[in-house]
């Protein structure tokens, strides 16, 4: 019986003996969790925490750490790993190696830190932590808990946890910049859209829930190298963006006046800006490069801060027409002569920025005929233009007057050639002795500098 005991003792004593790796962890100050605060903020004020590992079997060792519970604030929203950073603190061992010595985001998979030699001897080293303000979002006291293990090569381990509380508060940021750009915007006179119109982009983050106000003013309203300013409503401007707080989504002219932009207390927003010259005075406008200067300023509790960006308007040489004939051009259907005159209507427009005097002509390219080629008196087929309010420049044709065959011109513009819209109305009164039928026209109007 004797013998069976000494037996049972000799096969169960090894339990009795103190494990062969251990593993302890407690930040650097003594405190019994490991605290990022406020005063902490930035990568370059650091929390140490020390690793020590106590190896008896001559066995080589790795020391992991990773996340064992996500940071969650009294909300329950959870930090962005990216917002703490650890690294491993250079010649803080005395033997083996260290890993993670570049700043690396915290992880919910296992970090390697640390590998001892191959005769596992004991050592410690110390790990710093950071808080990124960039990378926090949203205010709160966060708290979570690393997990430490010291693996042996033979299987064997040890883990140590270590609570982490982090007090957080997202850095206030605002920045101002063309979508191009960072100091200046161009818009052009065809930028009508905005896939592609340059704009402005005011973006802020880290409002803790103080009023925010953006504001928009031109210092200086675009002019070009002679010193000629933009039109007075040359340019228009609106503002898109989260729906709430902005305050400038009507198209609006530009003024040197200050325009409010957004006002809200949400954390974060971004303001798009989009500008447009204005069509209906870009014929009045020379043709020509406008540079001005926009100042924003973006208002808060602590303060105003202002900033600027380059205006420059690219305005486009402009000389076209357009003709607005009837859907069936001039021709004129069942012409007898007991009936009324029949009437067609053209309308004519003219859009120029030159700033040069120039004439619309008219050509009629063969006489007025009906199917069968037969020809009506030039005394039946008569025209007269009406200019539109606002047009200057003159006509002959008041009033009705023969339309001749050929080209001639039918309107002139004063000397500042400014743009213009006229009517031309073409009247064909049947008679006695004509040769009825549907009655054709062939005109075509052309568009030239005098």
């Amino acid at each position: 019986m004797v013998g069976i005991l000494l037996a049972l003792f000799i096969i169960f004593s090894p339990s009795l003996s103190f494990a062969a790796i251990t593993l302890n962890v407690s930040p650097a100050d003594g405190s019994s969790s490991l605290k990022l605060e406020q005063a902490y903020l930035g990568l370059d004020n650091k929390k140490d925490v020390r690793l020590r590992v106590t190896s008896t079997d001559g066995k080589r060792y790795q020391v992991f750490a990773r996340l064992l519970e996500p940071m969650v604030n009294e909300k329950g929203e959870s930090l962005d790993l990216h917002a703490v950073s650890l690294a491993t603190v250079s010649n803080s061992n005395t033997s083996g190696t260290l890993y993670s010595q570049n700043e690396e985001r915290l992880s919910m998979g296992e970090q390697m830190l640390y590998s001892s030699g191959q005769n596992g001897e004991s050592d410690s080293f110390t790990i710093a932590y950071a808080l990124n303000p960039n990378e926090v979002k949203t205010s709160g006291n966060y708290s979570g808990r690393m997990v430490y293990t010291a693996r042996s090569s033979d299987g064997g381990d040890s883990q140590a946890t270590l609570t982490m509380n982090v007090q957080a508060t997202p850095r206030w940021k605002a920045t101002v910049g063309g979508s191009k750009s960072s100091d200046k915007i161009v818009i052009n006179d065809k930028d009508v859209t905005e896939k592609t119109a340059d704009y402005v982009k005011i973006a802020f983050s880290g409002n803790l829930g103080s009023e925010v106000r953006v504001y928009q003013q031109a210092v200086a309203l675009p002019q070009s190298a002679d010193g000629t300013e933009l039109g007075s409503d040359g340019l228009m401007f609106y503002a898109t963006g989260q729906a709430e707080g902005i305050k400038a989504q009507d198209v609006s002219v530009l003024t040197q006046s200050r325009s409010l932009l957004y006002q809200g207390t949400i954390s974060d927003n971004a303001v798009l800006v989009y500008y447009q010259l204005n069509p209906k005075s870009l014929g009045d406008q020379a043709p020509g490069t406008y540079t001005g200067r926009l100042r924003f300023t973006i208002e808060t509790e602590a303060g105003a801060q202002d900033y600027f960006i380059d205006v420059q308007c690219q305005i486009q040489p402009i000389f076209t027409i357009d003709v607005a004939v009837p859907t069936d051009g001039i021709s004129f259907e069942h012409v007898i002569a007991k009936d009324p005159a029949q009437e067609k209507e053209v309308v004519v427009t003219v859009h120029t920025n030159l700033r040069k005097p120039y004439q619309v002509a008219q050509n009629l390219q063969t006489p007025m005929t009906n199917e069968k080629g037969l020809q009506i008196s030039k005394d039946y087929f008569t025209q007269k233009v009406d200019l539109s309010q606002g047009s200057k420049g003159r006509t002959k044709y008041t009033d009705y007057l023969p339309v001749e065959a050929g080209e001639y011109p039918i309107f002139e513009s004063d000397s500042r050639g400014g743009s213009s819209v006229f009517k031309i109305t073409y009247k064909l009164q049947g008679y006695q002795g004509m040769s009825t039928g549907r009655f054709n026209a062939p005109i075509q109007y052309s568009l030239n500098q005098n």
